[in-house]
């Protein structure tokens, strides 16, 4: 009985520990990427989905800490899942959460702590969140998510950090699961599609390069809700 009593506090003491560590590390996270008010962007992307043929394109981004975005384009691409682009770290880091420490990791030869973080609001669609965070500057190089709606995605980001002192990728790569995600009505015609002879690809990927950033320009809240009053 004593035995069982000490693996107990044990593990309990280690569950304390695991979760004051992630605090530790995503008040960090929180701390860079709340020092990025806004910034602009080009951006070039490209769709990888078997049945759809989108050509590449270019637009210009436009980000407001914590999670508004603006899109200037032709118009093809509101084709693409818009968790592909608008990733926020502030639209983590700033609902409510638990959060666990797992282990370290080694991502492009960056050392990463790995840390769980599940949301405690039921209004949110996100069952669980891993992410990726850089122990030397507290940046986001990965992160699954499992949803209750889209399935599982991915994304991976890659930093220019003698470019670039910010949380600014310069690439990004959305991995999802074409089955159980909500595609863009667009993305679901039904002419596009191949003829599914069991080889069909589950994952459908868009890549995204970043370029020209201008950080901290002052951009207005107004600038952004002119954005959603158009789309009406």
């Amino acid at each position: 009985m004593i035995f069982r009593i000490n693996i107990f506090i044990l593990l309990f003491t280690f569950s304390i520990l695991a979760q004051t560590e992630s605090e530790k590390i995503l008040a960090k996270s929180k701390e860079v990427a709340e020092s990025i008010k806004d910034y602009t962007c080009n951006v070039e992307i490209k769709i990888d989905v078997e049945f759809l043929k989108v050509p590449d394109n270019k637009a210009k981004l436009y980000y407001k800490y914590p999670d508004k975005v603006k899109i200037e384009t032709d118009g093809s691409f509101a084709l693409m899942p818009k968790e592909g682009l608008n990733f926020s770290p502030g639209a983590i880091l700033n609902q409510k959460f638990t959060s666990i420490y797992e282990k370290d990791e080694t991502i492009d030869g960056v050392n990463c702590a790995v840390i769980k973080v599940i949301p405690t609001g039921s209004e949110s669609d996100v069952i669980l969140s891993t992410l990726w965070i850089d122990r030397s500057n507290y940046f986001i190089r990965k992160m699954q998510t499992t949803t209750k709606t889209n399935g599982t995605f991915q994304i991976s980001l890659k930093y220019d950090t003698q470019k670039y002192k910010y949380a600014t990728p310069i690439e990004l790569i959305f991995s999802f699961e074409i089955a159980k995600f909500k595609l863009p009505r667009m993305m679901n015609n039904d002419k596009d599609k191949k003829k599914d002879d069991g080889k069909a690809k589950t994952e459908g990927r868009v890549f995204v390069k970043y370029s020209n950033y201008l950080i901290n320009s002052g951009l207005k809240d107004s600038f952004f809700d002119e954005v959603v009053k158009s789309n009406k």
